[in-house]
Order: C-alpha cells, then structure tokens, then sequence
C-alpha cells in the first residue's frame, strides 16, 4: 500500500536523505587542492652532473690518514681524517667555516678552518650526517674494533666536535654508511649483516620502516658513503687502485634500480689521482663532495667539490579582495617570477609580506618579482575597503545549476598554462539570501525525493544504493538548493547538529513504528486463534450433524 506523505517514518528518512545529498555536492565541490611540493626536475637532473672545486687543505697526516666521512651543519663544513685502524690512535675532526660568518655573525674566511680535534677514535668513519632536528652528528663506523661497537653509531657534538655516547641502531650488523634525509625526517643505512648487503630505512627513532637490497655498487667494490633526498640515492663507489676513474652512482628508492652513473669530471695535474669518499647535500640541489687526492708523491690533500642539479621551487601566492595572475606553481631555480596583482572594485592595496616580512607595498603597487629564485618563497597580499577593511560586499545569487555555478568561479592555473584568476561578482552572495533560496526550494526537493521508487525501503536496507540513486535521479532542484547551502556557507557544525537530530527523530520514528508493528502482530495473532476456534466449532457441528443422519 502506498504511503502518504504525512507519514513521519518516511518524512524522516527522506530529510535524511537530503542531507546526504547536501553532503555529498558539497564534499565533491569543496575539495582543498593539494600544492606542489619543491622538488627535483626528474631523473634527466642527474644524467649529467658536473663538479666545481670550491676549497682544498693539507690533511693533518698527509702520508698515513684519509679523508673518510664528510656532513654540513648550518655553521661548518665538518671532516673525519681517519688516522689509523688501530684504537690507540685519534682520528682527526675539522670544521671548516661555511659561510664568511661564524655563529655570532663575526666576520670570518669562508671555508677556512675554524676548529680542529683529536679526542676519540671513530674506527674507519665511512660516513656521517647532521640531523638539525636534534643537533648531533651520526658517524657510520663501518670497520669494528671488536665487537662494542658493532650495530652501532657515534654521537658527536657538532659545535664542540667532540665525541658524546655510541648509539646501538642496528644490533648484530655492521654499520657501513649513514644519512639522515630531513625532508622525509628519516636515516638511510648502509650496513652487513653476514655476507648480506642491505639498505635500511629508518624513522628518526630508528624503528625500521622498510629494507631494501644494497643499490648497485658497480663499477667499484664497495660504497663509500650515501646521501638519500626523495627517491634519490647517490653512492660514490669504491674505485681505488682499479685504474678506471672515480664515479657517481644514483639509484631510484622506489624503483630498486640504478639509473646513471656519472665520472667524476674533475680537472687533475699530472700524476694525480682522486678518491671520491663522501657525499652530502647542503642546500636543495646543491651536493658537495670531499675527496682525497693523491699527489704524485703519494701525499693526501683535502678537495671539496660542489655540484648544482636542475631543482624546482614552489611560489606561494596569497590574496585578500584582489586578484592574481600565476604562471606557474613551481619555478626553476635561478629564474625570475613575477607576480602580477590588482584589487576588486572599491579596494586598495594596504600591505604586502614576502615570506612573512613586510615590504614597501607603495613601492610594489601591481607586481613583485623573485629574482634568481634559489629557495621556496611566499607573498601575502592584503587588499581592504577604505576606512573599513570589510571584505567584498555581496551581489545577488546566481540563476542555474550547479554546474553553472562552478564554471563561473575563478579556476586555479595550472603548473604550464598562464591564467588570470579573477573573481566573479555574481557569484557573490550572502549567507541570509542563500539559506532563503535553499528554503524556497526545499518542496521542490521534497517532490523530487518522491519520485525516487522505494527510497524509505532502500535507505533502511542498502543506502550506499539510495545514494547512487539520488545522485542520479535527483532533479536541478535538488541541486540548486544544495548550490545554495554550499554558497550560503553553512557551518558544517550546524550540519551537523542536523544530521544528529535526524538520527535521533528516525530512530524514534522506528521504536514507535516497532511498538505498532507489534500490537498489530498481537492482534493478527488473536484474531488467528479466534478463527482457529471457530473452524474447530464448525468441524465439529458437521461431525455432529453427520453422525445424526
């Protein structure tokens, strides 16, 4: 039998119904869009890599150390000279200023030495890195002295260069090589464990995330450091005394696969030879690499090397009653972007903030340039009303569909296509306007719940089908009032306020519907043994009445 609107079962559930509607146009019209990240311009930013020599120094023993294990903090550029393989012997720790400032802001030579210790004996130290998070240098091992040490790392102090604790990470191997990636705040680790080689992933606690199988160490016999930034994994390979040159490995994380190897292209004076021994990054894009160089008197001598790979940075615009013209999201480094800007009808310019310091705005009324872009930047541009800093005042509700509206907002550019955002003045509306339009349509929406078949039933037994049913069934009704609470920007805890009451209404509905649901099952039920009673009687007359004749 057919139910009557008035029924307050189904009335419930088809205001529930609409909610879900509303919930999901808005879910699928308001989603937050995620920015681009800075990042490396692909694999091609390393198919081609080439080194500039930056600084060099005499090793404090030129003839027995070795330069082993190499990390920048934000004061010095720090390096492990391996003195001996025997523990009664200190390796030697340098601190090489990295700017032409010390940390108070003195003036100081960039790159010369600033400090130098000989306190503790680091093994063979075949790599090291800086974790600013906790401001300690990690140093790889790599060889063990007996068995204390295995599975572990040295903490250094890297303002003192002084030894602190050893650390057990990685109990029962031994500890080859160790970086420390902050973009992603984890450790990679080169380490053995019996004959087996292995990358190890590690969380800034050093839980282990995932292993991997140890990157391709060819040409050459082992690793001698490795820096991991992204899904990349750069590992100079052990070539001394092969004859063939030192090289550069890169390796894809996610791939498990090797994609160059790179020489290192190093101008050389006769008789001289390199040994490229560790690897770090310094700034996004931006690796330096310590090598040895043997002299032709089989002297060692400090090389320092730097090479810039081809990097994105992202330009973060933020705009308060105005518009914006973006070219781009992501900016190669060392280009120069500008920003071009303009205010909505009635406002003006009244600050300005690049990567939150304030500038002259006067100065910089239509547009802002980024020059030699090496690093991500952000400009925050604040338009106001005069004497009032309202925002834009509204303009009357848009007619039509849903889809209607959305292609008359301001769509995002993309990261190739140039594009002007500008707003449209009759998409402004007002929150009283809105919620009265969304009323006005509420019977149309009503009607058009009706005309969906068995909606109360499907909504109890399969709503995921309800759902389906509406989003395809629903009439533009539906739609321009869930445009009109979307516009209306109705707090999503007001909506939900609703969606609890609904529940709650449908949930008293069905106990009340149950409790009648029964008395008239008790009551079928009475009726069924008063019928049961009397064909029993009847039976019974016709047996009496065929025994009479």
């Amino acid at each position: 039998m057919k139910r009557h609107i008035c029924d307050p079962f189904l009335r419930g559930k088809r205001l529930l119904a609409l909610i879900f509607v509303t919930i999901s146009v808005i879910s699928s019209i308001s989603g937050t869009a995620v920015p681009a990240m800075a990042s490396f311009t692909g694999d091609e930013a390393f198919s081609d890599i080439s080194w500039d020599f930056i600084m060099k120094d005499s090793l404090a023993y030129p003839r027995s150390g070795g330069i082993q294990a190499f990390c920048v903090t934000d004061e010095y550029l720090i390096i492990i000279e391996n003195t001996a393989k025997t523990e009664t012997i200190p390796d030697v720790v340098s601190a090489y200023y990295r700017y032409d400032h010390d940390a108070a802001g003195n003036p100081v030579e960039q790159y010369s030495l600033a400090k130098r210790v000989e306190n503790f004996d680091y093994e063979h130290a075949n790599g090291m890195t800086w974790n600013p998070n906790t401001d300690e240098i990690l140093v790889a091992p790599y060889f063990n002295n007996g068995q204390k040490s295995r599975g572990c790392v040295f903490v250094m102090n890297p303002h003192t260069l002084e030894y602190v604790e050893t650390r057990k990470i990685l109990p029962g191997h031994l500890i080859r090589a160790i970086d420390y990636d902050p973009g992603a705040d984890r450790y990679a680790v080169l380490a053995t464990k019996g004959s087996k080689k292995k990358l190890v992933i590690m969380d800034s606690r050093f839980k282990v995330i995932e292993t991997h199988a140890a990157p391709d160490n060819s040409p050459g016999t082992y690793y001698q450091d490795i820096c991991l930034r992204g899904d990349y994994i750069l590992t100079p390979p052990c070539t001394i005394g092969m004859g063939i040159g030192d090289f550069v490995n890169i390796h894809s994380l996610s791939r498990d696969s090797k994609l160059f190897t790179v020489p290192l292209d190093i101008s050389l004076g006769k008789n001289e030879r390199i040994e490229g021994e560790a690897i770090c990054e310094t700034e996004p894009g931006i690796f330096l690499m310590a090598v040895n160089l043997f002299k032709k008197d089989n002297s060692r001598e400090l090389r320092i090397y730097r090479s810039t790979v081809p990097y994105y940075f992202t330009i973060s615009v933020s705009i308060a009653n105005g518009s914006a013209t973006l070219a781009s999201e992501r900016v190669l480094r060392g280009e120069d972007y500008t920003i071009g800007y303009e205010p909505y009808p009635g406002f003006q310019l009244t600050s300005i903030l690049v990567d939150g310091k304030s500038v002259d705005y006067e100065a910089f009324a239509d547009n802002y340039t980024f020059s030699n872009i090496q690093e991500d930047h952000t400009i925050n541009i604040n338009y106001t009303a005069p004497g009032s800093g309202q925002a834009a005042p509204a303009a009357p509700i848009p007619t039509g569909s849903v889809e209607q509206v959305l292609s008359e907002r301001p769509q995002k550019a993309s990261d190739t296509d140039a594009a002007t955002i500008t707003p449209n003045p009759d998409a402004l509306i007002t929150a009283d306007s809105a919620a009265a339009r969304a009323a006005d349509e509420m019977p149309a929406v009503i009607d058009a719940l009706l005309t969906i078949g068995e909606a109360a039933d499907m909504l109890v037994h399969d709503p995921g089908a309800l759902l389906l049913r509406l989003a395809e069934g629903a009439s533009s009704a539906v739609r321009r009032a869930a445009t009109g609470l979307l516009q209306a920007r109705i707090p999503f805890i007001l909506l939900g306020t609703g969606v609890i009451f609904c529940f709650v209404y449908i949930s008293h509905v069905r106990t009340e519907r149950k409790r009648r649901h029964n008395a008239a099952l008790r009551k079928r039920r009475f009726l069924q043994a008063k019928i049961a009673e009397a064909e029993q009687e009847l039976i019974e007359t016709e047996m009496s009445l065929s025994y009479l004749i």
